[in-house]
């Protein structure tokens, strides 16, 4: 309530009327219980009339001023009571409190959240990052500043004057009323390694968050080599059911000039036309998957690509870079994630030194050129001084001892992190590289097995020709040929997107895709 009358005394001033705060606050008690009392009628601007009546009739204030206060308090008073009104500010507490506990989260969430995950919150806390290595390295730089005060006194300032041990007079030793103009400026000269310290740490910190930036970066790479070779994948199938069609409607005229010539029954051409049918079908559901593979890169790309590019003819299997004597040892020594936990962790460490120098020994320059006087603008008194200081806090109440340790607790955490990130990579490359191996035996097997299906359609058709033969084994051997085609086409870019795969599970993205989007 002191606050209350405080600011109904200012609004007062500020209108020119003057008015104790006692006085204030015993009208304001007045009115309070002269408006309650008919209730009924309290609706109908009761209040503002008790409170315009009180402070004009007993507190000497003019009409005008006394009605301006009393709509003010009636509009406040009716602001703050609507719905919801009196917890705003604890909402707004709580908002404020969720924002910097999910900030403080924000290193870990980085570190080993998923490639290409990157969120508003994620920026703001880069961005903090590079705010702060300019922070800590700002208390080396020189402090300019510059400064106005007023002061105000009961008496003159006055100091005695002795001259040989006896006090014979007084001396003035500045202004009743003080207005004073001055430039400062101060230097920090020794900190005891705290600025060093700080400013190291935060630079590890800022390196820590571009190598994780850099991971991002990489992991949109291989967001888009993933979807290229996905989209070569659906292509390549695409055109094994073209080539299913084709062969399936060359097997249909044979059987309809069969039928024509009475050879066959006509349930033989009826078979091969659902045949048909089918690899029409096929052929719908292989062009829909090159739809929705486009859209995938485009999305992978940040662009749309179909209208402007056309894709290459269809791989056949080549060589492929040779892989490191330890992928592993690799891995370790290039992927982001390690040197930034390793930034971390040093970084933790320094904040550890820094939170213990603080405490120790400080020497600072102080440097100051004012002028003073009895009025504004001061003029009369011109003055410069220097002050050395140096100080040493013994004791802080533990605030730099747990300062330190809270950051040693971090380092050791990072470091039981980078253990853990050390496990995940040896396993992604493993699982990579048991891919990339399995699929290259498949592409073997799957030569094989396409050479054995082309010779089994070739003789089918062959003996459905010369009726020694059935409808039936054609149209078996022309599946078998489209599956094995299929299972090639399967193992060819496996193959490829494994051992990409393995290039990105080493902190090497990009290279065998960007050469193969070169040619």
């Amino acid at each position: 309530m002191a606050g209350l009358f405080g600011s109904v005394q200012l609004l007062l001033l500020g209108l020119g009327e003057s008015m104790s705060f006692w006085t204030v606050a015993g009208l304001w008690a007045f009115v309070y219980v002269a408006s309650g009392l008919p209730i009924s009628l309290n609706g109908i601007g009761l209040q503002e009339l008790s409170f315009s009546y009180a402070y004009t009739t007993l507190g000497g204030a003019s009409e005008p001023s006394a009605l301006i206060v009393a709509v003010l308090v009636r509009v406040l008073t009716a602001l703050w009571s609507l719905p919801g009104a009196p917890v705003l500010p604890g909402i707004m507490a709580g908002a404020a409190l969720v924002f910097l506990t999910v900030l403080k989260e924000l290193p870990v969430t980085l570190l080993l959240s998923p490639t290409g995950f990157d969120t508003l919150a994620t920026d703001i806390w880069q961005a903090t990052e590079t705010g702060r290595h300019g922070q800590a390295a700002a208390p080396a730089l020189p402090q300019l500043g510059v400064s106005l005060l007023y002061q105000t006194a009961e008496k003159d300032p006055f100091h005695p004057v002795f001259i040989g041990g006896q006090q014979v007079g007084y001396a003035q030793a500045g202004f009743r009323t003080t207005w004073k103009a001055a430039l400062t400026l101060s230097q920090l000269i020794y900190s005891g390694g705290a600025v060093r310290y700080s400013v190291d740490s935060r630079r590890l910190a800022l390196e820590g968050v571009e190598a994780a930036e850099k991971r991002t970066a990489q992991g949109v790479e291989w967001a888009a080599t993933s979807a290229w070779y996905d989209l070569r994948r659906a292509a390549g199938r695409l055109s094994v059911a073209e080539d299913t069609l084709a062969l399936t409607k060359e097997h249909l005229r044979h059987v309809q000039a069969l039928f024509r010539n009475g050879v066959v029954a006509k349930n033989d051409v009826l078979r091969v036309e659902v045949s048909v049918s089918e690899a029409e079908l096929g052929r719908i559901r292989a062009m829909n998957a090159v739809d929705v593979a486009w859209h995938g890169l485009s999305r992978a790309v940040g662009t749309s690509l179909r209208p402007a590019f056309t894709l290459p003819a269809e791989d056949t299997p080549g060589e492929f870079s040779p892989l490191p004597s330890d992928p592993v040892a690799e891995g370790i020594s290039s992927r982001p994630e390690m040197r930034a936990l390793d930034r971390a962790m040093h970084s933790a460490l320094l904040a550890a030194k820094a939170a213990v120098a603080s405490g120790g020994p400080r020497v600072v320059l102080f440097g100051e050129v004012y002028r003073a006087d009895e009025s504004f603008f001061p003029s009369k008194m011109d003055d410069w001084k220097l002050t050395l200081q140096a100080s040493w806090t013994f004791f802080d109440g533990g605030e730099s001892s747990s300062r330190a340790r809270e950051a040693k607790a971090a380092a050791e955490e990072l470091l039981h992190q980078a253990e853990d990130l050390k496990r995940q990579i040896e396993l992604e490359i493993s699982v990579a590289r048991t891919n990339f191996e399995s699929s290259l035996r498949r592409i073997e097997v799957g030569k094989a097995m396409v050479a054995a299906a082309e010779e089994d359609y070739r003789m089918a058709l062959k003996r459905y020709v010369a009726q020694v033969g059935t409808n039936i084994d054609v149209l078996d051997a022309s599946v078998a040929l489209a599956n094995a085609r299929n299972q090639l086409v399967e193992g060819l870019y496996d193959s490829k997107k494994a051992r990409v795969e393995i290039d990105w599970a080493m902190g090497n993205t990009g290279k065998a895709f960007f050469r193969e989007a070169a040619e």
